[in-house]
């Protein structure tokens, strides 16, 4: 069972202004915490973003930020980065994947 934390931080983009972003974390079945934030519509048609080697999820901030209001986005720092614990070494792309896929089932996301 995952568990979500509350936001820990509600912010506005200091560069872009025109969407409220939500930052907390989630602990996933193993015990590590994936850190996310999330912005725009709650019922919206839903879009995750997951950043490249190295970075975390405000890398796509700007990108959140220019959505049209319709949509709901979520951004994840992957294990090891932004607020995310790190998971065993070597990480694998399977490892990362999976969890990608318990956040977004712990935050009912389809």
């Amino acid at each position: 069972m995952s568990t979500v934390s509350g936001p820990s931080r509600i912010f506005s983009s200091r560069i872009f202004t025109s969407r409220i972003f939500t930052r907390a974390t989630v602990e996933l079945p193993d015990g590590g915490r994936v850190e996310y934030a999330r912005s725009g519509a709650v019922n919206g048609a839903h879009v995750v973003f997951v950043h490249g080697w190295p970075d975390s999820w405000k890398s796509f901030q700007p990108v959140m930020d220019s959505l049209p209001d319709e949509f709901s986005a979520t951004s994840v720092s992957l294990a090891g980065f932004g607020g995310s614990d790190a998971i065993a070494s070597p990480a694998r792309p399977s490892d990362l994947a999976r969890s990608v896929i318990a956040l977004c089932d712990a935050l009912d996301i389809e």
